[in-house]
């Protein structure tokens, strides 16, 4: 079952699945980073759909149309915010694929794409996040074995390999697939029985396990690593770059809101309710795992710091 799974770099949006997961707020609103670009995509009725569900429990799920998005449908699932580990965050992540999982089955969904839920703003370790997803995904694809793919779909170089790692982890530490195919290969015999297809898919398989076997193989593939390396290494610092200057154009926004309260001599729970969403929005670009669109999460801070400036000097939206 675990030959299902596949942990991939990619924008959740663009995926064409029966389904993809979104890592939602109880009340089911949009909101930024994996979210926010969820709904971007989607279109309006994506939030009308919400709002006919009343909210969601955290580690429950629920589903609605995928409207514009590649995707049939969405499953709307509300992560736990990461609190040291101690407050019952385990059992309510797994709770959350466990949950998307009875729902796909209930509506006849077979191929489904995750994000790493509650690693962004809700603080989640993506180290113990990503164990638990996939042995809670190995779980359910042996409970449910209708289902045929589950991808998780990751913005980030560092969460891809924790996914990777694990993945072999639950695989255990089995020997390279070619040697086990060579292995198998010269264990077979092959006889009158044989059709004319399995000779040729014999045939094939040995010179794929001989290609790979070969010393200039094993020479291109550590050039091929070294390269994919190299690239991944130049993709993490854009990333980084990117994510800092963005981080540092919401820190004006967030001094000059700040500012503004201090002149007006605001109330805390007023000042709280107007900073909070800059304050989110500078965790999940902080983050730099959750942003399926950069540009899109900057134009949801443009719009938070006109909301916050509106509140301020109370103008009507």
């Amino acid at each position: 079952m675990i030959e299902k799974i596949k942990p991939i770099l990619g924008d959740i949006t663009k995926i064409d699945v029966d389904a993809i997961v979104n890592s939602a707020n109880p009340r089911l609103l949009k909101g930024g980073g994996v979210c926010g670009a969820i709904h971007q995509a989607a279109g309006p009725k994506l939030s009308t759909d919400c709002a006919a569900l009343r909210g969601c429990d955290p580690g429950d799920a629920k589903i609605t149309r995928g409207h514009l998005l590649k995707a049939r449908h969405v499953i709307h699932t509300v992560g736990p915010v990461y609190r040291g580990g101690g407050s019952g965050e385990p059992e309510l992540l797994q709770s959350c694929y466990k949950r998307c999982f009875e729902v796909a089955i209930q509506h006849g969904i077979r191929t489904i794409a995750f994000p790493s839920i509650s690693t962004g703003v809700y603080g989640y370790p993506i180290k113990d996040a990503s164990k638990i997803a996939l042995a809670t995904c190995k779980t359910q694809l042996e409970r449910f074995p209708k289902i045929q793919l589950v991808y998780f779909v990751l913005f980030s170089r560092s969460d891809l390999k924790w996914y990777t790692k694990h993945l072999q982890d639950l695989l255990g530490n089995q020997e390279p697939t070619w040697e086990k195919l060579r292995s198998f290969l010269d264990e077979l015999k092959p006889n009158e029985t044989f059709l004319r297809e399995e000779e040729d898919c014999r045939r094939a398989l040995l010179r794929i396990s001989e290609l790979f076997s070969g010393t200039r193989a094993q020479g291109t593939l550590k050039e091929l690593d070294s390269l994919v390396a190299m690239v991944g290494s130049a993709n993490d610092r854009l990333i980084h770059e990117r994510c800092s200057a963005a981080v540092q154009v919401l820190e004006d926004k967030l001094a000059h809101v700040a500012s503004l309260l201090d002149k007006g001599r605001a109330r805390p729970d007023f000042r709280n309710k107007v900073l909070k969403p800059l304050q989110e929005a500078k965790r999940a670009i902080q983050n730099e795992t959750i942003i399926a669109d950069l540009a899109g999460l900057l134009a949801q801070v443009d719009e938070h710091f006109e909301e916050a400036i509106a509140l301020i000097e109370d103008k009507p939206r």
